[in-house]
């Protein structure tokens, strides 16, 4: 008791909260008296207010709304008459289709010359050639064999891919459910 050192502490810790909380009451005072002479919040709500008329003022004088939801119609309804027009989708489909038949006949050929690689390079060729006919309307009935041998090569390095999109293939073609 000769030093009184927790008195003392408690004695520091006491004023020290009594002038946080004074500071406290200052900030808030002098926040609130500037607000009342500078009018801030009212102010700010002013400004939104603005903000939001006009930018209601400008979507109804040049009509942004209406116009992007007609561009959006408008887009689609250009894309759905080509569709119909060139049948887009039915020429995808059956290139597909033409496609998987070129794969299968070749796959059910007798083996020629050249053996498993010979083989599948004619499947590749096959393949090329049926979708080629089918996309093109028949403008284009041949691929190189070039062509049909670097996608017959990434296939075969590239194995889940190739998988994945004969999937694809065959499901557009209506081959696989």
């Amino acid at each position: 008791q000769k030093h009184d050192i927790t008195g003392k502490v408690a004695a520091g810790t006491t004023f020290a909260a009594k002038k946080t909380a004074e500071g406290a009451k200052n900030t808030y005072q002098a926040a609130k008296d500037t607000n009342q002479k500078h009018d801030v919040t009212g102010k700010i709500a002013t400004g939104t207010s603005t903000a939001v008329q006009k930018t209601k003022d400008f979507n109804e004088k040049h009509q942004i709304t209406t116009r992007t939801a007609d561009a959006g119609r408008s887009a689609f309804q250009s894309a759905k008459e080509t569709n119909e027009k060139h049948n887009i989708t039915g020429n995808i489909k059956q290139g597909v289709s033409s496609a998987a038949t070129g794969v299968s006949t070749s796959a059910q050929q007798k083996p020629q010359a050249g053996g498993m690689e010979g083989m599948q390079q004619r499947m590749a060729q096959n393949a090329m050639n049926g979708a080629a006919t089918k996309y093109t309307g028949g403008r284009v009935t041949s691929v190189p064999p070039v062509v049909s041998n670097a996608a017959l090569d990434y296939a075969k390095k590239n194995p889940k891919e190739a998988a994945n999109f004969a999937g694809s293939a065959a499901r557009m073609a209506g081959k696989v459910a």
